[in-house]
């Protein structure tokens, strides 16, 4: 990131340390592919949340038979040799209702997905996304944390 750049124009695509290795040899974030319906296209995920996504932590199971639950950031960062964020420039990224009609969300999902991002604390307005992978080289920062100090350039460490 240039030194004094505001970072407030940037979205987000956060993530855990242990995948930046992968993210770098590939030279790109790419579009998640989970639960992406046929008709559909994938989306990579960007926030214009400055502190982190709440979406982003990591599901995990910790009892047998129990249903998954959502760690906290602090707990993703410590199961995911810290956190990472990429940041783009906003202009790049399409605002997650024109986002949408893009990606041919159908509404019962639109719906669907904003409730469950509400109920994790998330604002369904501040999700930004772009169509298929997006190139290392577009990204304007990286950050890291640990999950407790402030993001910062540089490593996780």
């Amino acid at each position: 990131m240039a030194p004094g750049m505001d970072t407030s124009i940037l979205v987000w695509h956060y993530t855990i340390g242990s995948r930046e290795s992968a993210i770098s040899d590939s030279g790109c974030l790419l579009a998640a592919v989970d639960g992406v319906r046929d008709h559909e296209s994938p989306i990579t995920w960007f926030s214009a949340r400055q502190d982190f996504e709440p979406t982003a932590r990591i599901m995990m199971i910790r009892t047998e038979g129990r249903p998954a639950v959502r760690l906290s950031r602090f707990e993703t960062a410590k199961i995911g040799s810290g956190l990472v964020r990429y940041g783009l420039p906003r202009a790049s990224a399409i605002p997650w209702l024109k986002l949408c009609g893009v990606a041919r969300i159908r509404l019962a999902d639109q719906k669907r997905l904003e409730r469950a991002g509400r109920n994790l604390g998330a604002d369904p307005l501040e999700w930004f996304g772009v169509i298929g992978p997006v190139s290392l080289e577009a990204i304007a920062a990286i950050e890291y944390s640990d999950g407790i100090v402030p993001w910062h350039a540089g490593s996780i460490s």
